[in-house]
């Protein structure tokens, strides 16, 4: 008998938990076609890019000399190449 109790009163917790997390869902939109103000692209600052790549031209120069196979291979490895 204290098993079943044990095992409803458990139930009950669980549904009225999994209830309270369905109110708290967000508003979907009506349309699928409807505009977003959040945009998933980003601009990029091409002054910054490029500071970053002189940057790692610099280290790479200074790690591997100046245009060996291991100086290209590290300065394309950090995507300035």
């Amino acid at each position: 008998m204290r098993l079943k109790l044990l095992s409803a009163t458990a139930a009950l917790v669980c549904v009225a938990l999994s209830s309270m997390g369905a109110q708290a869902a967000p508003v979907v939109p009506a349309s699928p076609f409807a505009q977003s103000s959040k945009s998933l692209v980003q601009p990029v600052d091409h002054r910054t890019f490029r500071n970053r790549c002189v940057q790692w031209r610099e280290e790479c120069r200074e790690r591997w000399g100046f245009r060996s196979w291991r100086y290209r291979r590290c300065v394309s490895y950090h995507g300035c190449y």
